[in-house]
């Protein structure tokens, strides 16, 4: 049902992963639990371990999960200290639009919405994270289709979060990737048992539940030496493949006694954030990412490289796709092609949203992406329009944020009106415009 992953000096917490999309939990009432992944509904249930039966009231899951229930009178500080509390149980789930990897305590996300089961929505935009991947301290906003205009997230380092006494909920897509580390299969390829099962293009799960992968794939040979893709590099792989050279797509540096181990060191190159940043200008933002690919290709002409970033299935994937469409031939192929191939060696592998992207960095190898040219995303996510003017881009964004305010007077309908007219206007006047729908 799930495996607990052995504990170790780099890893104090305890680790589970998901088999068959289950996963066995304890609380900290000592009550024993699993958590079943629907993947038809989009939805994680809570049920009872000892008569198989699903959980159907949050004062069951306070029960269950604290030994007391919730009507039992306590002040509000007791009940959040409770929420709160260790042993906690985290969850990792990786986010849809960036392949970055957000932790949430299920009992605090259960009290906060106050029902017996979570949604992947909540984990994917309802609920803010109690922390992420990220190494820095930093704030940063994302655009949402709210009625707010920004969401302000906490970025804080893994490690620094968990405590010892703390479960962790590998995230369905990582399960299945160290599950690989635990087993057969050392190539890091498909095994002849499991050739024909098919990926289930989401963020966090597959329709394959028996595929078992190893934390790294070998990409083929350039420039005289091998290119790697995976997840978080371990010390005896770095020594056993002599990697010479580390790709690092997330925030958080390597461990130093891992770095120290290849002979030009690690580059760190946060892809999340580019991504992010990237509209700001276009041109800039694609040539950041052919100087990358130059500097794999030169690496690879002094020893083997290691592309990764958590689990080699998102960000890392996306680099080693824009190597691929430059230096093997694929350039002409398009995104589509590229992702079968990384998928036919790596099969967690997943476009994300990242096709987009290296089409977009065909183009600026084509020479079709001018020196100056902005974008914005419409807030459904399935628009970009590309403008050379930056007031044009800034116009818009304030006006496709605009249409998503609840309007409630009719003075406002009117003025809502008015600037979708504008917004049309802009859009068909513009030169150049381009208009590129999923």
């Amino acid at each position: 049902m799930s495996k607990a992953l052995p504990r170790s000096e780099e890893n104090r917490f305890e680790e589970k992963i998901w088999i068959q999309n289950r996963v066995k939990l304890v609380t900290p009432a000592n009550n024993t639990l699993f958590l079943l992944h629907d993947l038809k509904k989009e939805v994680l249930y809570l049920y009872n371990f000892i008569d198989d039966k699903q959980i159907e009231t949050v004062e069951e899951v306070q029960l269950l999960w604290t030994g007391k229930s919730s009507k039992t009178s306590e002040s509000k500080d007791d009940s959040e200290e409770k929420a709160t509390g260790k042993p906690r149980v985290f969850i990792e789930w990786c986010q849809p639009t960036s392949g970055k990897y957000h932790y949430f305590d299920i009992f605090a996300c259960v009290q906060h919405v106050q029902r017996p089961y979570l949604s992947i929505k909540d984990l994917t935009g309802d609920l803010k994270p109690h922390f992420d991947e990220s190494a820095y301290k930093n704030i940063f906003c994302v655009c949402i289709r709210c009625n707010d205009f920004f969401l302000n997230k906490k970025a804080n380092a893994l490690d620094t979060m968990l405590s010892p006494d703390d479960t962790l909920i590998l995230s369905p897509i990582r399960s299945i990737g160290m599950e690989g580390e635990h087993s057969a299969n050392k190539k890091g390829h498909k095994t002849k048992e499991n050739e024909d099962d098919n990926i289930e293009i989401g963020s966090n799960s597959f329709a394959g539940s028996q595929l078992l992968y190893t934390n790294f794939t070998d990409m083929g040979t350039y420039n005289g030496h091998k290119l790697y893709l995976g997840g978080s590099p371990s010390l005896q792989f770095v020594k056993t493949h002599e990697i010479s050279f580390l790709l690092n797509c997330r925030v958080d540096k390597n461990p130093a006694d891992i770095v120290k181990l290849c002979q030009k060191g690690e580059l760190l190159f946060d892809v999340a954030t580019w991504k992010y940043r990237a509209h700001d200008n276009y041109f800039e933002a694609y040539q950041k990412i052919d100087d990358i690919v130059e500097r794999i290709h030169q690496e690879l002409a002094i020893g083997h490289a290691f592309i990764h970033c958590l689990a080699g299935a998102h960000r890392s994937p996306f680099i080693t796709g824009c190597y691929l469409a430059k230096y093997a031939g694929m350039k002409d192929k398009g995104s589509h092609a590229i992702y079968r191939h990384m998928q036919h060696l790596r099969a967690i592998v997943q476009p994300l949203g990242y096709n987009h992207n290296i089409d977009l960095y065909i183009d600026f190898l084509n020479g079709k992406i001018p020196k100056k040219m902005f974008c914005i995303t419409s807030s459904n996510n399935r628009e970009q329009y590309f403008f050379k003017n930056k007031s044009f881009q800034l116009t818009v964004c304030l006006l496709i944020q605009l249409e998503h305010v609840n309007w409630n007077l009719r003075k406002m309908k009117l003025l809502r009106f008015y600037l979708q007219v504008v917004l049309f206007l802009l859009k068909t006047v513009e030169e150049k415009a381009q208009l590129i729908i999923d």
